[in-house]
C-alpha cells in the first residue's frame, strides 16, 4: 500500500505526543486521524476504517487494552493492525499487549525508524492479505458462476 493512500489514527491522550506523532506521518504522506482515548477511538475506526492504528495504552474514559479487544470483537475491525505505543516498557505490558493481539510495541519516546519500518511492514502484510482475499472472493464467484445449473432451452 502506497504511504499516500494509507490511513493511520493515532489514539494519544497526550496533545504533544499525538501532535508530534501526527507531525511525523503527515511528513511522510499518511492520512491521520486522531482519537484522546480509547472510546472515542472505537467510534472513529468504525465509522472511518483506518489501515493501522497507534494506540497508547494508558489513557482515561476507556484504555488502549479494552479499545483493542472491542476492535477484535467487531467483524471489520478485527484484522485491523494496531501497534501499540506506551510509556510502560515492561514485560508484564508486553504480554498485556500480545495478549489483546497487538501487532507491534513501541516505547515512548517514540524511535521513528523502527516505527517506520513497522508501518511498512503492517502495511504491505495488510495489503497482501486483502489482495488475496479478493481474489479468493473473485473465485469462488467464478466457480458459483460455472457450476450453476444452464437455464432450459427455449
Amino acid at each position: 500500500m502506497r504511504q499516500q493512500q494509507a490511513t493511520v489514527m493515532i489514539v494519544e491522550d497526550f496533545d504533544d505526543t499525538r501532535s508530534m506523532i501526527r507531525h511525523f506521518l503527515e511528513g511522510a504522506g499518511y492520512q491521520v486521524l486522531e482519537a484522546v482515548n480509547g472510546r472515542e477511538a472505537v467510534e472513529i475506526a468504525r465509522r472511518e476504517l483506518p489501515h493501522l492504528v497507534l494506540m497508547d495504552l494508558n489513557m482515561p474514559v476507556l484504555d488502549g487494552f479494552s479499545a483493542i479487544l472491542r476492535f477484535r470483537e467487531d467483524k471489520r475491525l478485527r484484522v485491523l493492525p494496531v501497534i501499540a505505543i506506551t510509556a510502560y516498557d515492561t514485560p508484564e505490558f508486553r504480554a498485556a499487549a500480545s495478549a489483546v493481539r497487538c501487532d507491534g510495541y513501541l516505547a515512548k519516546p517514540i524511535d521513528f525508524d523502527k516505527l517506520t519500518g513497522l508501518l511498512d511492514s503492517l502495511l504491505t502484510r495488510n495489503r497482501r492479505a486483502k489482495d488475496s482475499a479478493d481474489r479468493g472472493t473473485r473465485a469462488d464467484s467464478l466457480l458459483t458462476l460455472l457450476l450453476s445449473p444452464l437455464p432450459p432451452a427455449a
